[in-house]
């Protein structure tokens, strides 16, 4: 691993002049972000949604002559899930359930790494580009599908049972890691403010474009497992079959295009589109100072953001209260040049 980061400042000028060096940590998380482990295996807080999904990376850096490397540190999620498995796992501690089947499909795809990400400033006639690389040793993840059904009968009685292929470095279902993991991952972000002549402003943000992974080995459990089951619907028996696995894991890129118009000194609005795993929005955008409103349409996910020089706040909620809301986002980058 050392090796691995030392090659990488080979392409650095180190011995530039106006060499600074800063850190920064940026967070980004829709819907519900509870813990994967907790998410697959007991289901507590999967609330009534359909998606979870996260990142967060954390960077210490240096820059000089238009180029800065860092080494970076990094979390991403993706769960996506029935409203019927959020529902059956949702309300089973609370004893609300009806009799009946319940259908349940969960996905999941998570990876934690480290290594080194390279930026360019590249300055053009009336902006700047931003191009980016991030070369990835992955540690841990998790990737795979279960799909099944949930039960409760006449009397009361809960079980569930579903089919399982999951990759893993460790399996939360079974609590067991993988052998071995050995892999690496790639991710590629280009980033440009185009201003008009009118005082409009365009943003484009293109994040972890070909993210992907190539595993020379991880764990992988297929089978079918049940718990509890109160009749025989989708396991003729229960088991497991363990092997190793190599192959691509791919990670969503995040998109995202906003113009802002000013129409007073510090007053400005516009429009935003996002794409970012599962989700898709369209947002009317309103500035006031260092203070922005933003409406997305699609989710009816109202945030209160707020940006200065080296911090990015904003939250949102899609009802008036926390224990109503069904989606929720937060998002904060910070950053510190010494």
């Amino acid at each position: 691993m050392l090796r691995f980061y030392l090659a990488a400042f080979l392409f650095f000028p180190v011995f530039s002049h106006g060499l600074g060096f800063g850190v920064q940590s940026e967070l980004d998380a829709w819907s519900e972000p509870v813990p994967v482990a907790q998410m697959i295996d007991g289901w507590r807080s999967a609330g009534t949604g359909q998606y979870a999904q996260g990142r967060f990376l954390s960077e210490f850096y240096m820059q000089a002559d238009g180029w800065r490397v860092g080494w970076v540190s990094r979390k991403d999620y993706h769960l996506q899930f029935s409203r019927d498995t959020a529902r059956f796992y949702g309300l089973l501690e609370q004893q609300e359930l009806a009799a009946g089947s319940y259908p349940l499909d969960l996905t999941v795809n998570t990876l934690e790494s480290r290594g080194v990400h390279f930026t360019r400033f590249i300055p053009l006639s009336i902006t700047e580009l931003q191009l980016g690389v991030s070369l990835l040793r992955p540690f841990a993840m998790n990737s795979g599908e279960l799909n099944g059904l949930g039960e409760v009968s006449s009397s009361g009685q809960q079980g569930f049972e579903y089919n399982l292929d999951y990759r893993f470095s460790h399996n939360a279902l079974l609590e067991q890691d993988a052998e071995n993991t050995n892999g690496l991952a790639h991710a590629l972000n280009a980033r440009v403010e185009v201003p008009f002549a009118n005082g409009g402003r365009l943003n484009i943000r293109a994040d972890d474009v070909f993210y992907r992974v190539y595993w020379r080995q991880i764990g992988r459990s297929q089978g079918c497992i049940y718990q509890n089951r109160v009749a025989l619907t989708v396991c003729q028996q229960n088991y497991v079959q363990d092997s190793e696995y190599s192959g691509e894991q791919l990670l969503p890129g995040k998109y995202q295009l906003q113009y802002i118009q000013p129409f007073h000194e510090n007053i400005s609005a516009g429009a935003r589109l996002d794409a970012w795993g599962f989700y898709r929005e369209f947002s009317p955008v309103l500035s006031v100072h260092q203070w922005q409103l933003v409406y997305g349409i699609q989710h009816g996910l109202w945030s209160l953001g707020y940006a200065a020089e080296h911090l990015k706040l904003s939250a949102g909620l899609d009802a008036a209260g926390v224990n109503t809301a069904r989606q929720w986002h937060l998002y904060c980058d910070w950053n510190v040049d010494f």
